[in-house]
């Protein structure tokens, strides 16, 4: 299941706070840094959250990360102050605040700052188990194809490939990564999720994305009539 990441909506919680071991902002008014500033360096690096979010998995409810921002713009004791349901991601994206680097607060203090991210899962969407076969039954002559191509190369092929599809909105397909082969051909596993990715299905019920996984089998039967959702 895939998470919303929301960044910054907090406003109330980004505050000028003494940070041990450096100096004191000294006051809102004075701004040594601006909000839009601090959050522009946060846009920046929202790759590493993300990146965070791909090791560890998703997560719901809020994180606040408290951290200093020294006189060089270099980041000091960053750690969660209110976590999400997940520590480890929690742990990953204040170690990822520990690399960045923030515009020089004006003034030559440290600035004390509480960031806020917040976890939603996102709205699903949802076909049913005979929509989905009857949207890939068309389409099987292309992974026959793939399939025979294979087969040329090595005549013994056989085994199953479990491609994880999502199929947006639109009944477009937005995502097909392969799950679990026992092919052993990497070459087949991709030819049959790159052929996936230009399949049409129809719009899922809902307001959101469907993600399915569906096994195609290869040499000891027809690609399989079901899916596993």
């Amino acid at each position: 299941m895939k998470t919303i990441l929301f960044s910054g909506f907090l406003s109330a919680l980004f505050l000028l706070m003494p940070i041990a071991g450096g100096g004191v902002a000294v006051g809102a008014e004075a701004e040594p840094l601006t909000h839009a500033e601090v959050k522009s360096t946060v846009d920046h690096h929202l790759g590493d959250v993300k990146a965070c979010m791909k090791e560890h998995g998703a997560a719901t409810g809020k994180l606040i990360v408290k951290f200093g921002i020294r006189p060089d713009g270099h980041v000091v004791e960053a750690a969660p102050s209110h976590a999400s349901s997940n520590a480890k991601l929690d742990r990953c994206i204040a170690a990822a605040f520990s690399r960045w680097v923030f515009p020089k607060p004006r003034g030559g203090v440290t600035m004390g700052v509480v960031y806020p991210f917040i976890f939603a899962q996102p709205k699903v969407g949802n076909l049913d188990k005979a929509q989905v076969v009857e949207a890939i039954r068309p389409h099987q002559p292309e992974v026959k194809a793939c399939y025979d191509a294979a087969l040329k190369k090595k005549a013994s092929l056989a085994g199953e490939v479990d491609v994880t599809i999502t199929v947006a909105l639109s009944g477009d397909v937005t995502s097909a990564a392969v799950q679990k082969s026992t092919t052993a051909w990497p070459a087949l596993d991709s030819c049959i999720s790159g052929k996936i990715k230009s399949w049409k299905f129809p719009k899922p019920q809902g307001n959101g994305d469907f993600v399915f996984t569906f096994p195609f089998v290869l040499g000891t039967a027809k690609p399989a009539a079901k899916s596993k959702t």
